[in-house]
């Protein structure tokens, strides 16, 4: 039946389709669609849904019109609190307020719907068919997105089994141009592409999941690094005895070794309710000097053997207190200290990311359709600190990758009429720290400095322990004051065993609420070599020789910019673009190793901008 199957491509070209799974669900940072996943013998293809709704735009629409609608008809006014703020002085609240502390009271003024039908007769008829209006235009903007897209196999770089809201029924595949040759080696890299798809629950779900991975891997080319079902504790193993041990010789840097750690334990640039974990870096008044901290002074740091929410003793106890209370009550669940988590869809990566899309469309789903109230959004980089570490704040906040490589999210470059606070003040910029001078750029690379710094690489260890390590779960975990609420860990209940409805329940608690990464050591995790010693003196010396930087002057950043367009261009052969590459990733070699943060910001976007405009080349 399935040899049967044609596909007609664009190009008029008809393929035959020898793997099909129903039922997928393509998910993607601006939401999930659902979707039949076809595979041939050279194409992964995707056919959505005609509505072209996201799933969490069609909840939200939906749930939004019946709530207004169950409104009206109790005579109930539309300035009824939703999002209501909940304590977490008991286990039930903790777990609904999850990042309650976002919470929104919603007037009928600040809900767009209600302008919708605010100039009308008060009849039901009349407010139904305002709702059908606007529901007829979400479907009309949803079916401008394709209903089909391909990837060509031969481009996929990396190939990896993923869990999606804690139930290993996922895959997620990365693409390059160069099928992997560049970048499939030591360390990972993020892709120009990736395809993140879920094959739906149950014990069904993990079987599709397989059974889709090993056609897959069967057609990628032999250079792709693939994580085989059959293989894929071995395939971890090997994957972080190779990153660890770059790590520890200098061959990657800090934030390199972070990001390759939340790549194999299952985060996902795709998925915004497993986004990759930052620390924060820089500590104690770093956030609210006038003068820049002091990188060589460890008073500039935040101790990261402790997680967030034990920086302050004060609020530990508190934390403690609660913990054993739990334990005294002996309720059904584990007992937990935190009632957030690190690391959330909605509180921490919306949160942060609010001025960019489409988190800023995301955030408003969340807020049925506007931005949250001006003082609980992101607005202050000092605030926020202090909001993660005083003594009477619930937030236990770690960061995002873009707090060390992207200064685009301190930005309102949109000019998002983000409100007024309580005092008058407009948000618009994120207020920095006082040494930072307004300037995002300054104050990104001083973390990146900070990130990359010797304290931190010696510190780092601890915070890893607690993320990905031993100190993740169990006696340790409690030891360390790293407890969290149970269904925020992988195997806390088997999903596939519940009732569809119970199911649903808890996957959607998961998703809001947080989950932690997949572990990776069991082990206290090794320290790295100091950056003084023969063996990393050694290394360097011979890098820096092969990639000709010894005895010669390095390149001027205008001189990398010249020959990378030149490389660039259609009619360049593949030795020049390989050429190039190489002369950029040896400069930024050199830049990081001399500390010069500009220079390895700029050639950093020079690699990027090379591989992408190659890449158009190759699929025109």
């Amino acid at each position: 039946i399935l040899g049967s199957i044609i596909y007609n491509g664009e190009s008029g070209i008809s393929q035959v389709v020898e793997h099909f799974y129903q039922g997928c669900l393509h998910v993607q940072q601006a939401g999930s669609r659902k979707a039949t996943l076809l595979i041939t013998s050279s194409h992964l293809i995707l056919e959505y849904e005609e509505a072209g709704l996201f799933e969490e735009e069609a909840g939200h629409l939906q749930e939004t019109r019946k709530r207004h609608l169950e409104e009206d008809d109790r005579g109930t006014p539309t300035s009824t609190v939703s999002f209501t703020p909940k304590t977490d002085a008991s286990a039930t609240s903790a777990v609904a307020a999850g990042d309650g502390e976002h919470g929104t009271v919603h007037t009928e003024k600040s809900n767009p719907l209600y302008h919708a039908v605010e100039k009308h007769d008060d009849t039901q008829d009349d407010k139904a068919a305002q709702f059908e209006k606007i529901e007829r235009h979400s479907t009309s903007s949803a079916q401008m997105r394709p209903k089909t897209m391909r990837w060509n196999i031969s481009e996929l770089s990396h190939i990896y089994l993923r869990r999606y809201r804690l139930r290993d029924s996922a895959l997620e595949m990365l693409l390059i141009p160069t099928a992997g040759e560049l970048f499939g080696s030591v360390g990972l890299y993020s892709s120009l592409t990736s395809i993140f798809i879920d094959f739906g629950p149950g014990y069904e779900g993990n079987l599709k999941r397989d059974d889709a991975a090993n056609a897959i891997m069967r057609r990628a080319p032999v250079q792709t690094v693939k994580q085989w079902p059959e293989r894929s504790g071995q395939f971890l193993h090997e994957q972080l005895r190779q990153v660890t041990r770059s790590w520890i010789t200098r061959r990657l840097s800090n934030f390199e070794y972070i990001l390759s750690l939340n790549i194999l334990a299952g985060r996902s640039f795709n998925d915004i309710s497993q986004y990759p974990v930052f620390p924060w870096v820089l500590g104690g008044s770093s956030y609210s000097q006038e003068e820049l901290p002091d990188l060589e002074d460890p008073a500039s740091y935040r101790d990261l053997s402790k997680p967030m929410g034990a920086i302050n003793p004060t609020r530990l106890k508190e934390f403690k207190d609660r913990f054993e209370s739990f334990q005294d009550a002996g309720v059904e669940f584990p007992p937990f200290m935190y009632g957030s988590h690190y690391s959330t869809a909605a509180g921490v990566v919306c949160y942060f990311l609010l001025r960019l899309h489409p988190f800023s469309q995301l955030h408003r789903q969340l807020q049925s359709g506007h931005f949250d109230v001006a003082d609980r959004l992101f607005a202050s980089v000092p605030r926020t600190w202090e909001m993660n570490t005083g003594p009477s704040a619930a937030e236990v906040k770690e960061l995002t990758p873009e707090w060390y490589c992207n200064p685009a999210f301190l930005k309102n470059t949109n000019k998002y009429k983000l409100g007024c606070t309580q005092d008058g003040e407009e948000v618009g910029d994120v207020t920095l720290p006082p040494w930072a001078k307004s300037s995002p750029e300054k104050f990104i690379e001083v973390m990146r400095l900070a990130l990359e710094s010797d304290i931190c690489s010696e510190g780092l260890p601890d915070w890893i322990d607690l993320i990905f390590g031993r100190k993740q779960q169990g006696p340790e975990a409690i030891e360390a004051d790293n407890v969290f609420f149970y269904l925020t860990y992988y195997g806390s209940v088997d999903l596939q065993a519940v009732d569809e409805e119970v199911r649903t329940s808890l996957e959607d608690q998961i998703l809001h609420f947080g989950s932690c990464p997949m572990q990776l050591f069991w082990r206290p995790h090794v320290k790295r070599l100091p950056s003084s010693s023969l063996r990393t003196r050694a290394f360097e010396n011979y890098v820096m020789k092969e990639s000709h930087v010894i005895g010669r002057t390095i390149m001027s950043v205008e001189a990398l910019q010249s020959m990378t367009n030149a490389a660039s261009t259609p009619t360049s052969s593949p030795d020049t673009f390989l050429k190039a590459l190489s002369t950029l990733r040896s400069a930024l070699y050199a830049h990081e190793r001399n500390n010069d943060a500009h220079a390895a910001t700029q050639c950093r976007s020079l690699i990027v901008s090379l591989v992408q405009k190659r890449a158009s080349y190759l699929q025109q």
